[in-house]
């Protein structure tokens, strides 16, 4: 049985997914929503910062040593992604949203290998991001070329 946690975590993919989707079948806008494009911008700043902010509230239960890097990259990634998100456009964001995924779960691999992440864990980070990542990848690319 897969744990609740777990569906949770795929199932906060989906939007990347369906996004995808819709621009690579060139649907451009959709009710209730507008734009593809700004429904994918919107949703993955919200996840990123989300996924950062865990990391921000893991430091409450850590041991010293790792309180000031969670602390410090969680932060500057969200600073970054929100940043960019004011400065820049909607394919220069897949790119950040990319790197700051990537970003994320190289701090979730250097938890897990110090035992701070179980490995249940970091598997489903591992796959829920490769499906985001290639969410967004297919979403960069298709939208470039409607």
């Amino acid at each position: 049985m897969i744990k609740f946690s777990t569906f949770l975590t795929y199932a906060g993919a989906l939007p990347f997914l369906g996004c995808a989707l819709l621009l690579t079948i060139d649907i451009n806008q959709f009710q209730p929503f507008g734009s593809v494009q700004e429904s994918l911008n919107t949703y993955s700043l919200l996840i990123s910062s989300f996924m950062s902010g865990s990391h921000w509230g893991q430091n409450l239960h850590v041991q010293k040593a790792w309180k000031k890097y969670l602390q410090i990259t969680s932060i500057l990634i969200a600073l970054a992604i929100w940043f960019s998100y004011m400065t820049l456009d909607f394919h220069q964001m897949i790119v950040v949203y990319i790197l700051s995924f990537l970003a994320l779960l190289g701090v979730d691999y250097r938890l897990r290998r110090v035992g701070l992440n179980s490995r249940e864990y970091f598997q489903t980070r591992f796959w829920v991001s490769g499906l985001v990542i290639a969410s967004l990848i297919i979403s960069g690319i298709v939208s470039g070329t409607n």
